[in-house]
């Protein structure tokens, strides 16, 4: 986010003759960030193709004026959306010491002292990977 911050147009692309945004990769935009404040969006940032000079053209949504900005200050915005979830439901602050389990039979499985696992209240061992 800091690096967005930093975004400045180097170059702004000629009003005449009137850009074609697809040829420059604006529509459809090849990368959008919308920027919010609750359920409000602030800004809608596109981006598009690099030219030869390494520069991304780029717009805020609802504007006519098409700039250029610094090709390496968008790139980490392309990684595929995944790289930017937590695949993580909780965060852990310490070991799980029992794991219950709630449906057509209930039972839980229990960390013995010696670090091994037992379902229970059945009492034979299980094997948890993590």
């Amino acid at each position: 986010m800091d690096k967005l911050q930093s975004l400045r147009a180097a170059q702004f692309v000629p009003d005449q003759p009137k850009p074609e945004l697809e040829s420059l990769g604006l529509q459809p935009a090849e990368l959008e960030l919308a920027l919010g404040q609750g359920t409000n969006t602030v800004a809608l940032l596109q981006f598009g193709k690099t030219n030869d000079a390494g520069q991304v053209y780029a717009r805020v949504y609802g504007q006519n004026t098409i700039v250029t900005v610094a090709s390496d200050l968008v790139a980490p915005w392309r990684a595929p959306v995944n790289d930017f979830r937590d695949s993580h439901l909780l965060v852990l602050t310490r070991p799980v010491d029992t794991i219950e389990v709630r449906g057509v039979e209930n039972f839980s499985v229990e960390r013995q002292t010696n670090d091994t696992w037992r379902v229970m209240p059945l009492n034979f061992p299980a094997t948890l990977r993590w």
